[in-house]
């Protein structure tokens, strides 16, 4: 699991549990503890998650109060930006429409293209060619807003399909719908 991966993973789980919940054991995340086996199925590797939670503290996000991790309030700030930065749409596909986004960048807007490439496999979305992805949620005014940012909004379709194409099986499975 590479590292950007691993930050999106703690940050939605920090989002989940400081929304209800104020604190959140380390516990979870030793290898005795019966969690360890679950978050190894899901993929996770916990000894990354617990060096994680380890950084976040030694940054001073998060503060270890006997045996809890407990957000500071420049945890709170941080965790509230990075969430926007990386969760910026509801994941909800309420149409059954397929967003197909196109794009042809010239080499000038390399950097750009690149940076729209990386927050699209970001946000989730499936690469079906290195400038063709698709993604069953609603998207377009996060894809705007973002394509506005980057100065490369004339580059740039969205289709609505009832299908993605050939690779339908594929790519449900991928988005687990």
């Amino acid at each position: 699991m590479k590292k950007r991966q691993v930050l999106v993973a703690i940050i939605s789980a920090l989002g989940k549990t400081f929304e209800s919940i104020d604190e959140m054991t380390p516990n979870l995340f030793r290898r005795e503890s019966m969690h360890y086996k679950d978050l190894r199925l899901a993929g996770y590797d916990p000894k990354k998650i617990y060096r994680s939670f380890r950084n976040l503290h030694s940054r001073g996000l998060v503060h270890l109060e006997k045996d809890k991790f407990k957000i500071t309030k420049k945890g709170q700030k941080w965790l509230t930006n990075s969430y926007q930065r990386y969760f910026h749409f509801n994941k909800i596909a309420k149409d059954n429409k397929w967003r197909i986004i196109i794009f042809d960048i010239p080499q000038e807007h390399n950097k750009s293209r690149n940076k729209l490439r990386n927050k699209l496999k970001l946000w989730g979305f499936y690469m079906l060619q290195r400038s063709v992805f698709v993604c069953p949620y609603e998207c377009e005014d996060e894809l705007a807003k973002l394509c506005e940012k980057l100065n490369i909004s004339d580059y740039i379709d969205i289709i609505l399909a009832d299908s993605p194409g050939f690779r339908t099986k594929e790519i449900k499975k991928y988005f687990e719908l």
